[in-house]
């Protein structure tokens, strides 16, 4: 599915497809639960994280990567959405205090690509070594590192462990509870994907549901049946 969305809307052929860490919860003050949330003014890292929170009755709030420490310090917004990894390298511990680790944004898809004019100008065995190596080297690796660069971020971010990408900081780490992530599964069921579908339209959500939805064993209805 991503192979056709490229190739017929960027004119550009998919070499690799890996996971960026999850999207977690930087906040001010103390938040044990999804349902501390409610009523909060969040920062969203996109706008499927803005429809979540809406949907959680958190107050959704667009503001750009940059400009988060300071909206954070004067209240602009009480909590905000990004990577672990991100928000220890832009020092987010230094004015939040809690660290919320269900993935509200989930695991962000990073594509690879090439231009297909390109790519159709390269020798088949170009293209075969370019595939390989980008496979074995790159795509293959991210996956197999995912879930232990998230434990790093945590690590370094709570103290929670050995940190080594620098000093490790003490923020109090809320871990999902069961009931936090059945709620999550609940509100991205019932709420977010439905109204995905409506503006996706029939077609996108039937190619959604022979993907990944087969996989998540999430069928969605399509619009207008």
């Amino acid at each position: 599915m991503v192979d056709e969305i490229y190739e017929t809307t960027f004119n550009s052929k998919v070499l690799a497809i890996v996971p960026y860490p999850p999207q977690v919860v930087f906040c001010k003050g103390d938040v044990s639960s999804v349902a501390d949330l409610e009523g909060l003014k969040i920062r969203a890292s996109g706008r499927m994280t803005a429809k979540f929170l809406d949907a959680l009755g958190a107050q959704s709030v667009n503001i750009s990567f940059g400009e988060v420490p300071d909206a954070l310090q004067r209240g602009v917004v009480d909590c905000a959405v990004t990577g672990a990894g991100s928000g220890y390298s832009a020092g987010w511990w230094e004015v939040t205090d809690t660290l919320m680790t269900l993935p509200l944004g989930g695991w962000d898809p990073v594509v690879t690509a090439i231009n297909l004019d390109k790519w159709n100008d390269l020798s088949p065995e170009d293209q075969a070594f370019l595939e390989s190596e980008v496979s074995e080297k790159f795509e293959k690796a991210v996956w197999s590192t995912a879930q232990a660069e998230l434990d790093q971020d945590v690590a370094c971010l709570t103290g929670n462990g050995d940190c080594a990408r620098g000093p490790s900081h003490s923020m109090t780490w809320a871990e999902p509870s069961a009931d936090d992530i059945f709620t999550a599964k609940r509100i991205l069921i019932d709420i977010v994907l439905p109204e995905w579908a409506e503006r996706a339209g029939g077609e996108w959500v039937e190619k959604w549901n022979a993907s990944v939805g087969k996989v998540a064993k999430i069928k969605l209805a399509v619009p207008g049946e």
